[in-house]
């Protein structure tokens, strides 16, 4: 079967990534031909165009007095590599341009792609009810959504598009959500029945993961911290641990790097290499849900400080279903470190895989 996989724009983000990658080889092992669905690049800037963002550029220059700019072309040259190498897309102009009869199959997932606020940044999905498949409505394919995330367990859907969106929610052929609350929500607003199945990622194993590491980086120890949002808060936190455990800190987030002799820009490191963060580290401080998960797979001890405004209730769910939330913590808060915290989680993921990989089969017949 031919199926395109519709999630949000991968960019640099590792976790859009490596659940676009697991979806895409979770379906090939089951002998599908899947591959994402994607916005073809924009084309190369004119003369004028080159000049005014040259322009820009010396503005913002002269106004932050050499400071680096972080939003850098050079910034994905790494992950870009990485999707092109493992990932299969099927890039497009424009949503519109897909050929109604490209797919027998379009699977909605995962990630945050039925967050309103998430999708509408997308110049390319343009508005969320572009993510219950609008543009193929009179399409006769069949409709699945794979473990599809809200984000929040908060309808957050303005009132006229959740009508458009409960109308087409009903051509689906399957509805799965990621987190717990997203069965509640589509009953609630969507008039829908849903099942909770895993995040992709989790449907591979650690030596999938690992695979794709084909080169080595230098080895690193202790605890791994991957913060997307830093504070004092969690900077404190970090340091008390540091300071419980005697062990050093490394970071696995944004680096920079020389770009010419004049300016730098941020770089998102190699995918691979976060991936060997994990396989390195002894504990994980984390605010990411990816990191959480991929401390699942690795098997690592993990403290968990998730971030309301990304989305919280991925993190409860998640680590409410493998009997592991004891790990969120406030960073508010004086951290009491436990025992319990230290201890690999060893999550027997089996029987929830089973389920996920039952719902796949079973619904691409």
């Amino acid at each position: 079967m031919k199926i395109g996989i519709l999630t949000l724009p991968l960019h640099t983000n590792y976790g859009r990534i490596l659940q676009a990658y697991a979806m895409q080889l979770v379906l090939t092992r089951l002998g599908h031909d899947a591959r994402i669905i994607a916005s073809k690049a924009p084309p190369r800037p004119g003369l004028y165009a080159k000049f005014r963002m040259r322009l820009s550029r010396l503005s913002r220059f002269a106004k932050h007095i050499l400071i680096p700019d972080r939003v850098s072309n050079n910034t994905g040259r790494h992950t870009s590599r990485f999707v092109n190498k493992w990932i299969k897309c099927d890039n497009y102009t424009s949503i519109d341009a897909i050929p109604p009869d490209r797919y027998d199959a379009i699977i909605v997932g995962s990630d945050q792609i039925w967050r309103q606020i998430y999708v509408e940044k997308s110049n390319f999905l343009r508005t969320i009810e572009t993510s219950f498949l609008d543009f193929a409505k009179d399409w006769k394919i069949k409709r699945v959504s794979y473990a599809a995330s809200f984000g929040t367990d908060v309808w957050e859907i303005d009132e006229e598009k959740t009508k458009k969106c409960a109308e087409l929610i009903q051509l689906f052929d399957a509805v799965s959500v990621r987190e717990i609350s997203g069965i509640d929500l589509c009953n609630k607003y969507l008039r829908h029945d849903a099942v909770q199945l895993l995040d992709p990622t989790l449907l591979l194993y650690k030596d999938d993961y690992l695979k794709l590491i084909t080169k080595r980086y230098p080895h690193n120890h202790g605890i791994m911290t991957y913060i997307l949002d830093e504070g004092k808060d969690k900077e404190a936190l970090v340091e008390n641990l540091k300071k419980a455990l005697s062990k050093p800190v490394f970071r696995s987030n944004l680096s920079y790097d020389k770009i010419d002799s004049h300016a730098r820009g941020c770089v998102q490191p190699p995918l691979e290499k976060w991936l060997q963060a994990f396989q390195d580290a002894d504990i994980v401080v984390t605010d990411s849900f990816l990191a959480c998960v991929f401390s699942i797979i690795f098997n690592k001890p993990f403290i968990a400080v998730p971030n309301v405004e990304r989305g919280a209730s991925r993190f409860y769910s998640l680590l409410k279903l493998v009997g592991q939330e004891f790990r969120i913590v406030d960073a508010s808060n004086p951290l009491e470190l436990t025992d319990e915290m230290l201890q690999k989680p060893n999550c027997d993921l089996s029987q929830y895989q089973k389920q996920s990989l039952d719902f796949l089969t079973r619904n691409l017949k």
